[in-house]
């Protein structure tokens, strides 16, 4: 029992021995990100996991974010394929307190309009015809010049608009 002891207390020595300046400068920053989440209620939810992370891959001798190791695995699992950021943003929305809206109802239009734009941004992100090298867009600028619109022409140094005129 005591060897066991004496063998624990002479790995946390060793532990601490090869601690670094930026390690103890990360664990600084992890306690700093701790007392904020706990003391002062600053975002709990996104504080706590970060710094408790900090905080595991700064200890000395900690084999967390090895190859084999519990922080590597879960990174591999859920930061790599991107799950853990869509079950972030899932959970966070869930979250959102509804009484501002439940008050006054015409805040809902600031929250449809936002939808709006990133399904738009969506569709005109899709559409074939506005790939690059699709070619669409080029005779569309082609029509518009034989119709009489005008374009830039350089004249003796100066740009100016001037006709264009049809081809016969």
């Amino acid at each position: 029992m005591l060897d066991a002891i004496l063998s624990g207390l002479s790995a946390l020595i060793a532990g601490f021995s090869d601690l670094g300046g930026a390690n103890l400068i990360m664990l600084a920053i992890a306690g700093v990100m701790f007392y904020l989440a706990i003391a002062k209620d600053v975002e709990p939810l996104l504080l706590l996991p970060i710094a408790f992370g900090c905080f595991l891959v700064n200890l000395p001798l900690s084999e967390v974010m090895h190859a084999d190791g519990v922080l590597r695995s879960m990174y591999n699992m859920g930061i790599e394929n991107e799950l853990f950021p869509l079950l972030i943003f899932v959970g966070i929305g869930s979250m959102t307190d509804f009484k501002p809206l439940l008050a006054e109802p015409k805040l809902l239009l600031f929250g449809a309009a936002g939808q709006l734009g990133i399904f738009a941004t969506l569709l005109l992100a899709a559409h074939p015809a506005l790939r690059p090298g699709s070619g669409s867009r080029q005779h569309q600028g082609d029509r518009r010049l034989h119709r009489g619109h005008r374009r830039l022409r350089r004249s003796h140094g100066h740009l100016r608009l001037q006709p264009v005129r049809r081809p016969r």
